[in-house]
């Protein structure tokens, strides 16, 4: 081989060496890029966001739990409950705690998170009323809110279930907006402390829209947990294969207190019916009775702990509440807490 064969061959590997190199480091380059990006878009979220931005209501002296019963609001399970009846309930349940105005204020932004995980109609008892989330958002808009949110992360394609429960209709009605859950909506959250919950995308979004958070949740038998009360309505916020939790219920509903608690939120028990048994679905009207009763809470363990007597049991057999107060979350002696209007 002459000089020069041996030049140009020499040549030749040296290009190919150097498109390898650029290649790879251009491979690795988009990798990089691509790993940076993804690492953004699941980026964690700070709860820190919502500390600060809710006012903490000073209670002393005040019960943290209202309970009304009123026979005159729901006449059968199938019916629907009389306005009139139910909006004079819950105004008596807002005085006890020291009046709505103690809550919301004029031209606050509230939302409200219902119980609408199925595409039920509310006589099922598996969803929350969409009478009992129409009349507190009439409540809140006496009290001046400015604007009323209503949102839920539905098991069912969220469409059908605002249709099928009446939702959609009772929220336009009252003057309130109704959030479609979308991909904008979710946040990758970390929990502080929280026993089994791990960075998982959450419906947390709106929370950062308002200046007060309202959960209405239904009172339900639960297959799992043994009851599906205002702990319980949190778990609607989870996104993604949440039923991976299912196998730690108890302290999943611990943690998304954990999560939630800094909102301060106020809470509603709908005990217009109440599903004795085959929660959380239901199936049969067999299943369902009249209690025709509300309840608003500060205390999420006192709330649920009333509301667990609203299906014939004892609150001491839910361990979750049991773990709850543990944790410091609130009282099971509800009776200590309460005032019955």
């Amino acid at each position: 081989m002459d000089g020069n064969a041996f030049s140009r061959r020499r040549f030749a590997v040296s290009v190919s060496r150097a498109c390898v190199i650029a290649a790879g480091s251009a491979g690795l380059f988009g990798w990089a890029y691509r790993r940076q990006k993804r690492s953004k878009s699941v980026a964690a979220f700070s709860l820190s966001a919502l500390e600060g931005r809710f006012r903490k209501v000073d209670q002393t002296g005040a019960p943290r739990l209202a309970v009304v019963r009123d026979k005159s609001i729901l006449k059968s399970p199938g019916a629907q409950p009389d306005a009139e009846a139910l909006d004079a309930a819950l105004r008596r349940a807002f005085d006890a705690l020291g009046g709505i105005d103690r809550f919301v204020r004029p031209g606050d932004a509230v939302l409200i998170k219902p119980n609408a995980g199925f595409a039920a109609h509310p006589s099922t008892g598996a969803v929350t009323d969409p009478g009992v989330v129409a009349a507190v958002i009439r409540q809140v808009k006496q009290a001046g809110a400015e604007r009323v949110l209503v949102t839920d992360n539905p098991i069912a394609t969220p469409h059908l279930v605002f249709e099928r429960t009446g939702l959609r209709r009772a929220v336009e009605e009252a003057g309130g907006l109704l959030l479609v859950p979308s991909k904008t909506l979710f946040k990758r959250v970390v929990v502080p402390e929280a026993e089994v919950l791990p960075a998982w995308p959450v419906l947390i979004e709106p929370f950062l829209r308002v200046q007060v958070v309202i959960g209405i949740a239904a009172v339900k038998d639960h297959n799992l947990c043994g009851a599906s009360l205002t702990l319980k309505n949190w778990y609607g916020l989870l996104g993604g294969r949440r039923s991976r939790f299912h196998q730690h219920i108890d302290e999943t509903l611990c943690d998304l207190w954990r999560l939630v608690a800094p909102a301060c939120p106020l809470l509603v028990l709908d005990g217009l019916r109440a599903l004795m048994r085959n929660g959380p679905t239901g199936g049969s009207p067999r299943d369902v009775v009249i209690r025709n009763t509300l309840a608003i809470g500060t205390d999420p363990v006192a709330t649920d702990s009333f509301g667990v007597t609203l299906l014939d049991r004892d609150p001491e057999a839910i361990s979750y509440l049991k773990r709850a107060e543990d944790a410091g979350f609130g009282t099971m002696a509800y009776q200590d807490v309460w005032k019955e209007v």
